[in-house]
């Protein structure tokens, strides 16, 4: 995840309602860990993993969205302009846009439409916390069973030094966007590796079960009147029981030849 508390102070976010949304994100997290030893009995632990990463991309596309609602700080023109000189008189300038911004009744529609893309920015990561949740443990799961006792050592020791060099990666981008012209950017730098963190997931889990979903049953479901399920059907005719015992009795002589 990125560092956004910066930039959505800037935005005009107020302290106490950042800290409040802090927690409420705490306790979607918390909902997470608890819905993960349910969905792993009734789905399995493939499944359920796969089940995370959905929810966890699909809320995460709300903060993708956000970069293009009304409100939202992007211009990518800040770039070509050189505008990393200017960045103390930008701030002078947001603390002016919040002071002005606080004084709008909540009940005027130009409130909600200055404040948009930092309500679907804040729904998307506050509820992408479930799912991040359900992944995180499936994952964790998955090494303690699936890697041998003799390597488990080795892997999780590359695994946190891949986590420790990624995190690194982020702070620099961090330093290097630090404008909130540029936050749209670390936007979909996240966005993107969330994506190749699920790519290589579902690679795992088709390796192990041999297929991502049902797409037979989905259909099925969807349109029970298939031509498959017609021939299926026709195909289905009842056995003569003298057949079966006509083949019981050469099954029985061939053994005992």
């Amino acid at each position: 995840p990125i560092p956004c508390v910066p930039c959505l102070l800037r935005l005009g976010v107020p302290h106490a309602a950042l800290g409040a949304l802090v927690g409420i994100s705490a306790l979607v997290g918390v909902a997470g860990s608890l819905a993960y030893p349910v969905l792993r009995r009734r789905i399995g632990i493939e499944r359920t993993g796969l089940i995370g990463m959905f929810l966890l991309i699909t809320c995460s596309s709300l903060a993708v969205i956000s970069a293009f609602l009304p409100g939202s700080p992007m211009d990518l023109s800040y770039l070509s302009h050189g505008g990393s000189t200017n960045i103390l008189d930008q701030q002078v300038n947001s603390t002016t846009e919040v002071e002005v911004t606080s004084e709008r009744n909540w009940t005027e529609p130009e409130f909600w439409l200055s404040y948009a893309s930092v309500l679907v920015f804040l729904t998307g990561i506050i509820l992408a916390r479930f799912g991040l949740w359900v992944v995180d443990l499936t994952v964790n799961q998955l090494l303690q069973e699936k890697v041998e006792e003799d390597v488990r050592g080795v892997v999780n020791g590359v695994q946190d030094s891949l986590n420790n060099t990624l995190d690194l990666l982020k702070c620099v981008l961090v330093i290097i966007l630090p404008a909130q012209e540029t936050f749209a950017l670390l936007i979909f730098a996240s966005f993107i590796s969330i994506n190749f963190g699920w790519f290589m997931y579902a690679m795992y889990s088709r390796s192990q079960r041999g297929h991502l979903f049902h797409f037979c049953r989905l259909v099925s479901v969807i349109l029970p009147e298939t031509p498959n399920q017609k021939r299926k059907e026709k195909q289905e005719e009842p056995i003569n029981s003298e057949e079966t015992m006509k083949m019981v009795r050469d099954m029985e002589d061939k053994l005992y030849v």
